[in-house]
Protein backbone atom coordinates (compact mmCIF):
# COMPACT_ATOMS: atom_id res chain seq x y z
CA UNK A 1 0.00 0.00 0.00
CA UNK A 2 3.11 1.95 0.52
CA UNK A 3 3.88 2.18 -3.60
CA UNK A 4 0.11 4.04 -3.78
CA UNK A 5 1.61 6.75 -1.87
CA UNK A 6 4.91 7.32 -3.49
CA UNK A 7 2.90 8.23 -6.50
CA UNK A 8 2.75 11.98 -7.94
CA UNK A 9 -0.89 12.37 -7.17
CA UNK A 10 -2.15 9.93 -4.49
CA UNK A 11 -4.52 6.72 -5.70
CA UNK A 12 -7.17 6.27 -3.91
CA UNK A 13 -8.86 2.51 -3.82
CA UNK A 14 -12.41 2.95 -3.37
CA UNK A 15 -13.61 -0.64 -4.51
CA UNK A 16 -11.70 -3.05 -1.91
CA UNK A 17 -12.68 -6.61 -1.83
CA UNK A 18 -10.44 -9.46 -2.71
CA UNK A 19 -11.50 -10.38 -5.86
CA UNK A 20 -9.55 -6.70 -7.06
CA UNK A 21 -6.42 -8.51 -6.66
CA UNK A 22 -3.92 -11.02 -7.53
CA UNK A 23 -0.83 -12.74 -6.97
CA UNK A 24 1.87 -12.80 -8.77
CA UNK A 25 4.49 -15.56 -9.44
CA UNK A 26 7.23 -13.46 -7.48
CA UNK A 27 4.30 -13.82 -4.25
CA UNK A 28 3.69 -10.15 -5.26
CA UNK A 29 0.06 -8.61 -4.56
CA UNK A 30 -1.31 -6.66 -7.76
CA UNK A 31 -4.49 -5.16 -8.65
CA UNK A 32 -6.41 -6.30 -11.27
CA UNK A 33 -9.67 -4.69 -11.16
CA UNK A 34 -8.83 -0.90 -11.04
CA UNK A 35 -12.43 0.61 -12.08
CA UNK A 36 -12.91 2.67 -8.63
CA UNK A 37 -9.10 3.29 -8.31
CA UNK A 38 -9.01 7.19 -8.39
CA UNK A 39 -6.31 10.24 -7.97
CA UNK A 40 -6.66 12.53 -5.39
CA UNK A 41 -8.20 15.25 -7.30
CA UNK A 42 -11.08 12.98 -9.34
CA UNK A 43 -11.96 11.56 -5.54
CA UNK A 44 -12.69 14.94 -4.04
CA UNK A 45 -14.19 15.59 -7.23
CA UNK A 46 -16.55 12.76 -6.56
CA UNK A 47 -17.18 13.81 -2.60
CA UNK A 48 -18.39 17.57 -3.96
CA UNK A 49 -22.03 16.33 -3.87
CA UNK A 50 -24.61 19.24 -2.90
CA UNK A 51 -26.92 17.71 -0.21
CA UNK A 52 -25.84 15.63 2.13
CA UNK A 53 -27.61 14.56 5.61
CA UNK A 54 -25.57 11.93 6.99
CA UNK A 55 -21.38 11.22 6.12
CA UNK A 56 -23.00 8.27 4.42
CA UNK A 57 -24.17 10.46 1.80
CA UNK A 58 -20.31 11.53 1.08
CA UNK A 59 -19.06 8.00 0.34
CA UNK A 60 -17.87 6.74 -2.48
CA UNK A 61 -18.24 3.08 -2.25
CA UNK A 62 -15.46 2.04 0.23
CA UNK A 63 -13.78 6.08 -0.14
CA UNK A 64 -15.23 7.55 2.94
CA UNK A 65 -16.71 11.18 2.89
CA UNK A 66 -17.40 13.45 5.59
CA UNK A 67 -20.84 15.38 5.70
CA UNK A 68 -20.54 19.18 7.48
CA UNK A 69 -24.23 18.76 9.04
CA UNK A 70 -23.80 22.53 9.41
CA UNK A 71 -24.00 23.64 6.00
CA UNK A 72 -25.62 19.83 4.68
CA UNK A 73 -22.82 19.73 1.94
CA UNK A 74 -19.87 16.95 1.80
CA UNK A 75 -16.82 18.57 2.09
CA UNK A 76 -13.77 17.38 -0.47
CA UNK A 77 -11.99 14.82 1.95
CA UNK A 78 -11.42 11.18 2.74
CA UNK A 79 -12.42 10.13 6.16
CA UNK A 80 -10.60 6.74 6.24
CA UNK A 81 -7.12 5.28 3.88
CA UNK A 82 -6.51 2.29 1.49
CA UNK A 83 -5.06 0.61 4.18
CA UNK A 84 -8.11 1.02 6.44
CA UNK A 85 -10.08 -0.52 3.27
CA UNK A 86 -8.12 -3.39 3.03
CA UNK A 87 -8.34 -4.15 6.70
CA UNK A 88 -12.06 -4.04 6.70
CA UNK A 89 -13.33 -5.60 3.61
CA UNK A 90 -10.25 -8.09 3.01
CA UNK A 91 -8.39 -8.92 6.23
CA UNK A 92 -11.79 -9.03 8.40
CA UNK A 93 -14.05 -9.55 5.80
CA UNK A 94 -17.56 -7.96 4.77
CA UNK A 95 -19.12 -9.52 8.57
CA UNK A 96 -17.28 -7.73 11.00
CA UNK A 97 -19.28 -9.78 13.32
CA UNK A 98 -18.47 -13.08 11.51
CA UNK A 99 -15.25 -12.76 9.96
CA UNK A 100 -15.03 -14.10 6.60
CA UNK A 101 -12.03 -12.22 5.27
CA UNK A 102 -8.23 -13.57 4.40
CA UNK A 103 -6.94 -13.50 8.15
CA UNK A 104 -9.99 -15.22 9.70
CA UNK A 105 -8.83 -18.03 11.03
CA UNK A 106 -5.15 -17.20 12.11
CA UNK A 107 -2.85 -19.09 14.17
CA UNK A 108 -3.90 -19.43 18.12
CA UNK A 109 -0.35 -17.95 18.78
CA UNK A 110 -0.94 -14.92 17.26
CA UNK A 111 -5.11 -14.57 17.26
CA UNK A 112 -6.00 -12.42 20.03
CA UNK A 113 -3.26 -9.80 18.99
CA UNK A 114 -4.40 -9.82 15.00
CA UNK A 115 -7.67 -9.57 15.90
CA UNK A 116 -6.94 -6.54 18.06
CA UNK A 117 -5.07 -4.48 15.59
CA UNK A 118 -7.47 -5.77 12.59
CA UNK A 119 -10.14 -3.99 14.59
CA UNK A 120 -7.45 -0.90 15.91
CA UNK A 121 -6.92 -1.00 11.76
CA UNK A 122 -10.27 -1.50 10.03
CA UNK A 123 -12.32 0.85 13.10
CA UNK A 124 -9.59 3.54 14.73
CA UNK A 125 -10.51 5.41 17.84
CA UNK A 126 -8.87 8.49 17.19
CA UNK A 127 -10.15 11.33 19.73
CA UNK A 128 -11.29 14.02 17.92
CA UNK A 129 -14.20 16.67 17.72
CA UNK A 130 -15.90 14.91 14.57
CA UNK A 131 -18.30 12.86 16.47
CA UNK A 132 -19.53 9.41 14.23
CA UNK A 133 -17.02 9.94 11.41
CA UNK A 134 -14.60 7.35 11.31
CA UNK A 135 -11.07 8.29 11.43
CA UNK A 136 -7.74 6.93 9.57
CA UNK A 137 -5.79 4.15 10.95
CA UNK A 138 -2.60 4.95 12.16
CA UNK A 139 1.13 4.21 10.92
CA UNK A 140 1.99 2.41 14.36
CA UNK A 141 -1.30 0.31 13.73
CA UNK A 142 -0.47 -0.85 10.25
CA UNK A 143 3.51 -0.93 11.48
CA UNK A 144 2.27 -3.46 13.94
CA UNK A 145 0.26 -5.42 11.95
CA UNK A 146 3.02 -6.24 9.52
CA UNK A 147 5.68 -6.94 11.93
CA UNK A 148 2.82 -9.62 13.64
CA UNK A 149 2.44 -11.17 10.09
CA UNK A 150 6.02 -11.00 9.40
CA UNK A 151 6.28 -13.10 13.06
CA UNK A 152 3.93 -15.64 12.74
CA UNK A 153 5.22 -16.36 8.98
CA UNK A 154 8.74 -17.38 10.73
CA UNK A 155 7.14 -19.23 13.16
CA UNK A 156 5.54 -21.84 10.94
Amino acid sequence: MKELDDLSEKLHLCDIKPDNFGLRDNGEVTLIDTDCALFEENLLMQFNHTNCTSHDDCDFFDCRGFCDTKTNKCLQERTNNNMQAVCEDVFVGYFPKMPTGLLRDPPGSIKVELFKLLQECSSPEVETDRQGVRQRVQPHTIKNLQELLHKSIGEQ
